[in-house]
């Protein structure tokens, strides 16, 4: 009985709650799936769930839904910053890039310190999005009328290698800009 002298049966609280049970389902299946995830990995987890087992479920499909959105904004942040002007602000650990070296982190590099292009920075392929993993290394390569390969440096590159390098194409500009005597 109810404090306000009310019975209530279990079938009345069994239609209560049953739109909150669908929910709470989809809820425990996402936590199991992306537990001890994040960034690009919880990203992707969250992809993967919602096409295999929630395809054509509205109820799924809107809470993951929702869930993608506010969880890749972080990174839609730093893939913009990184690209833009090759900054990286990731306390967390969750970028498909990760700043390996102190002095580029700080944007401290110079030319006299001789630090190798390899070692400023490196993919973190757990962090990379499956729509940025597709490789462009197989699309056909053009040829000029003299039947030789034409090409960019970036023709062949995968996009991930693209992402990669352009935003240690801009950290670098703005290293030198900054140590740069008459700037």
């Amino acid at each position: 009985e109810h404090t306000d002298g009310i019975k209530v049966s279990m079938s009345m609280i069994h239609v209560q709650i049953k739109p909150s049970i669908r929910t709470m389902s989809v809820l425990a299946r996402i936590v199991n799936t992306v537990q001890g995830k994040k960034g690009g990995a919880l990203l992707v987890s969250l992809q993967n769930l919602m096409a295999k087992h929630y395809n054509g479920d509205e109820k799924g499909n809107e809470i993951i839904l929702q869930l993608l959105n506010k969880c890749a904004a972080p990174y839609a942040r730093m893939m913009r910053s990184w690209m833009n002007g090759g900054r990286l602000h990731d306390p967390c650990n969750e970028f498909m890039i990760e700043i390996t070296s102190r002095a580029f982190r700080d944007s401290h590099v110079t030319i006299k310190q001789g630090m190798e292009w390899i070692d400023w920075c490196k993919v973190q392929d757990e962090n990379v999005l499956k729509s940025i993993s597709i490789s462009s290394i197989d699309a056909p390569k053009k040829r000029s009328i003299f039947g030789v390969e034409r090409h960019r440096s970036t023709s062949s590159m995968s996009a991930v290698d693209k992402v990669h390098t352009t935003g240690k194409y801009w950290r670098t500009i703005h290293a030198c800009n900054e140590s740069a005597p008459f700037s």
